[in-house]
Formats: C-alpha cells, sequence, structure tokens
C-alpha cells in the first residue's frame, strides 16, 4: 500500500495523512491548501489499480476521507484540481461496456460530472489547467494526427494550437505561460526528430531548436493517410503507411502490416521513437509498413474505442483485413508478398492472424497473448479478459479460448518469429513457449528469441537494437524486398 505522510520543509516527523486502508495512485492539493484530491485503490494489486480506482478528497488535518465520488476512473488519470477550486480533472470510464475513457471535469462540492469531449471523435493526454481555470490544454489525438490544443471549460470549443505533430501522449513534453499566452512544446514529424517549439502571443509557431542536424543525412520515407471501409458493416476505419524509398507510382511493394498494442491505444504520424514502431527501418529496405488504427483504437471517439470489446479478434481482424484488402486494391501492396507483426495486444493479433489466413509470408510477434487462459491465470493484470471478453469464468465452450491463438496454431503455415522479455509480468514468457511449441509441432518454420532482464517494455538499448536486427532479418528471408 501507498500512504501519503506530510513533514515540513523546517524539519520534524513525518505525518501520515492518509487512512491505512487506503492504497494513494496520484494526489493533487486544493488551492488553498486545505484538502488533497487522491486517485486511490483498495489495494496495490495491478488488477485493483487498473480497474477499481476511485476519487476521493482527503482531510489532512485528521488523516480521513472527507468524500468519496463513485465515478470509475480511467487506468492512466490524471487528478488536477482547477485552480479556482471547483473542479477536478480526471478521465472516467465510458459508460458503454469496455477499456475507454473520458475526460471529465467533477465538482468539488457535489460531485456533479461534465464530460468534457462528449460526444467529439478524438482523445486527449497530458492535460492541465490554465491559470485562469478556463480551459484545459492537452495533446489531441483525432485520427493518426496529434495536436497541442485548448478546450472551452464552459462551451467545449476546441482550438488547436500547433502544427500537427506532436508527441503522442508523451507526458510533460509542453509549459505554458499563461500571462502571455505563449506554449513551448516538443514537436517532431515522420522526417524530423523532436525540437522545441515556440507558439508566441500572435499564435504563430516558431522553431527554437535544432537538436538533431545529423538527421539531416538521412533519407525518410513518405507517410501518407488512408480509409477505408469494412464491408461486413461499411464502417469507416484509418490509418497510415510508410513509403519506400525511391518508391514509384504504380509499382506494387512487398507489405508488412504492423498491429498496436492496448488495444486501446493507437499508432500516430510522427517521429518513430519506440521499438515497436519499425515503420521507417522497414521503408529504408524497400517495403511498405502499413499502421492501421482498427477498431479499439484511440483518436476516433469512445465509441471507436470500446467497439472491439467482446470481439478480441474478430471485428478488429476484419479491420485490419479489409485495410490490407485497400492497400492492394489502391495498387500500393503486391498481395503476394504480405506480412504482419506487432507488440502485446499487436502480438496477439498478428498471432491471431496467421491462425486464420495464409496471406502472410513472414510474421514477427512479441509480448503475445497465444492462450488466454493460461493468461488469465499466469499476467499481472487479468482484469483484462474481464473487460475485453467478459470472461472468466470461463463457459464451455470458452470465447477465451476460441479466440485463443493457440487452439488454432495447427493451420499456421506462416514463418513466425517469436519474442519477448523473460521477466514480462503482463504478457509472460509461457505464453511465447506455447505458442512457439504448437507452431514448430505443425512442422512450421519458426523462430523463439527471449530477451534476459526486460519486462512489458523493453529498456536495454542493445536488446532493442538486436530486436530491430532479427525483425528485420526475418523479414528479409522470408519476405524479401528484392
Amino acid at each position: 500500500m501507498t500512504a501519503l505522510f506530510e513533514v515540513s520543509v523546517l524539519g520534524g516527523d513525518l505525518r501520515r495523512i492518509s487512512p491505512s486502508d487506503l492504497n494513494v495512485i496520484d494526489f493533487d492539493w486544493s488551492p488553498d491548501g486545505t484538502r488533497i484530491a487522491a486517485l486511490s485503490s483498495p489495494s496495490a494489486k495491478v488488477s485493483d489499480l487498473v480497474s477499481a480506482r476511485q476519487l476521493v478528497i482527503l482531510d489532512p488535518s485528521v488523516g480521513e476521507v472527507a468524500r468519496r465520488f463513485t465515478n470509475r476512473i480511467g487506468w492512466d488519470s490524471p487528478v488536477l484540481w482547477s485552480p479556482d477550486g471547483e473542479l477536478i480533472h480526471v478521465d472516467v470510464w465510458s459508460p458503454s461496456p469496455g477499456d475507454a475513457w473520458s475526460p471529465a471535469l467533477i465538482s468539488a462540492t457535489d460531485g456533479h460530472t461534465q464530460i468534457v469531449l462528449d460526444g467529439i471523435k478524438a482523445t486527449i493526454a497530458d492535460t492541465r489547467w490554465s491559470a485562469d481555470s478556463r480551459f484545459l490544454y492537452g495533446q489531441l489525438l483525432e485520427g493518426n494526427q496529434m495536436s497541442l490544443a485548448k478546450i472551452d471549460r464552459e462551451t467545449g470549443a476546441i482550438e488547436r494550437l500547433s502544427p500537427t505533430g506532436v508527441n503522442v501522449f508523451a507526458k510533460n513534453s509542453y509549459t505554458i505561460h499563461d500571462q502571455s499566452g505563449r506554449v513551448v512544446f516538443l514537436k517532431g514529424s515522420p522526417s524530423t526528430s523532436p525540437d522545441l517549439w515556440l507558439i508566441g502571443e500572435d499564435q504563430t509557431s516558431k522553431q527554437l531548436t535544432r537538436l538533431n542536424p545529423q538527421f539531416d543525412a538521412i533519407r525518410f520515407g513518405d507517410v501518407r493517410e488512408v480509409k477505408w471501409r469494412n464491408p461486413d458493416d461499411g464502417h469507416t476505419v484509418h490509418g497510415f503507411f510508410v513509403l519506400p524509398l525511391d518508391y514509384q507510382e504504380g509499382r506494387r511493394y512487398p507489405m508488412v502490416t504492423i498491429l498496436h498494442g492496448g488495444p486501446t491505444s493507437a499508432w500516430r504520424i510522427g517521429w518513430s521513437d519506440g521499438f515497436t514502431d519499425w515503420g521507417q527501418q522497414l521503408a529504408a529496405l524497400g517495403y511498405i509498413a502499413f499502421f492501421p488504427n482498427v477498431r479499439g483504437s484511440l483518436g476516433a471517439g469512445v465509441d471507436y474505442a470500446n467497439a472491439n470489446t467482446g470481439d478480441l479478434g474478430g471485428i478488429d481482424y476484419e479491420d485490419a483485413m479489409s485495410g490490407i484488402d485497400a492497400m492492394v486494391s489502391q495498387g500500393f501492396a503486391d498481395p503476394n508478398r504480405l506480412g504482419v507483426g506487432g507488440y502485446s495486444y499487436g502480438g496477439y493479433l498478428s498471432s491471431w492472424s496467421i491462425t486464420q489466413t495464409p496471406r502472410f509470408k513472414a510474421a514477427v510477434s512479441g509480448g503475445i497473448l497465444s492462450n488466454l487462459i493460461s493468461f488469465y491465470g499466469t499476467t499481472d493484470n487479468p482484469v483484462y479478459l474481464r473487460v475485453h471478453l467478459g470472461e472468466p469464468p470461463f463457459a464451455e465452450p470458452s470465447l477465451a479460448w476460441q479466440r485463443s491463438p493457440l487452439k488454432h496454431a495447427a493451420q499456421v503455415t506462416t514463418p513466425v518469429m517469436f519474442y519477448g522479455g523473460d521477466s514480462d509480468y503482463r504478457t509472460p514468457p509461457g505464453q511465447v513457449h506455447e505458442m512457439h511449441r504448437a507452431v514448430e509441432d505443425a512442422g512450421v518454420t519458426t523462430l523463439k528469441v527471449l530477451y534476459p532482464g526486460e519486462g512489458h517494455g523493453f529498456v536495454d538499448r542493445n536488446n532493442q537494437l538486436d530486436l530491430m536486427q532479427r525483425m528485420l532479418d526475418w523479414y528479409g528471408r522470408y519476405l524479401p524486398a528484392d
């Protein structure tokens, strides 16, 4: 359990100011310094940290909860008391089933809740108040594009302050000078690493730094947005793709579809800064890299983000496949030279995909979920299945087993490399072991790579580089670009 303590800057004894039965996740003092808004959970277990968050107001003078709010709080919610003391900004789970959240303003006195982006097809993160409490600033994701935005507290009107390309969900990547209205923020693009930019009092943008001029000597693939319709229900889906260097119009290229984690996450157009974003590396070797933001993704509203709830490996899989079809029909992708890959939820969906179709010539799947039943018994976040499939308890026959790649492993024909961290508690390495063994038993070429000391996010640069090279080698061997 995590508790709050108070100590004078002049020294003295520590004094506990939160109850002993309350796990404190995050907090913010009221402007007058008499109360604390805290995000709490009944325990420090990951399942409670993710799904049982509650907003409370603490009275630090007596170390007790003064008020509890009934809202279900989002797993990565901020807690920000407005400077005028009237409202507390948090993220609340959508009323509909699923994993999506909505930014909200909760009255500190009566608990009245106002949804900030109600009905808006966008997602906002890294929020903060203006000094006069009139606005919320944040990074706004709309489809595949990110910008810095200001939202009017009363009207909900959105003012986009920056050109697109702000680092998606990179917290603390901007700062605001309230008296002048100037903003300094980090901005990148698919071909330029992030630099500091200034939004002046006249709202024009100016670049302040040029931190990595060495990138001027490196060529990058062009990025294009794409939309398509899922033929099953006619719904519009969105994404983008990176073109190979020296791309020639009218020529078809081998294409690797890269599926994001989450599932409640999203790819965004900008600087590639993660160990699972392989777009520019593949483009440099002659591939198209396709990044579909299938249903279940952020950036298109709560309903879009929740659309694959109860249907993992269903509508999201169909969205990805119809996106591949669109890339083929538009003349970009060679239908006979297709690859797939992804990490975490993307590792699940890419592993699932190769059990459902033989069209892929190569796959690289990491941090996978292969057996959803054993996953539930070994992960540090078992609530995942309750949110996304409504299980357990597991019915007979269980949807979790029906949607497990392991059940269908005998149908795999695609050479596949599985990888993960040997210290991963979120998607335990046993998931890689099970799927690798099953695919190997099916007589299919497969490779298993477990990185020592890595958890769910790789932090060792040597391991990241090794993974990149193995990934490129795998596609180069079974899905050659030339």
